[in-house]
């Protein structure tokens, strides 16, 4: 299966394969801190990363990086 071509296309797969990754990556990076500077629990550190508010938040700009990758800025 492959997808079908469009402009920009290969803008729009790099978004798709790295929006999550990336913001995992830096989420872990802040929980580790936390956890060491604050210490407290990893439960605790990552509370407020679990939340439905933080994955509007990561969806709203992964929706608006992938709309100004495709149709521009």
């Amino acid at each position: 299966y492959t997808t079908g071509a469009f402009d920009q296309g290969s803008a729009a797969r790099k978004i798709l394969e790295q929006c999550l990754t990336d913001q995992v990556t830096k989420d872990c990076a802040l929980i580790e801190q936390k956890m060491h500077t604050q210490n407290i629990s990893r439960k605790e550190a990552c509370s407020e990363y679990l939340t439905d508010e933080a994955f509007q938040a990561w969806y709203q700009q992964f929706a608006t990086n992938l709309k100004n990758a495709v149709i521009g800025k």
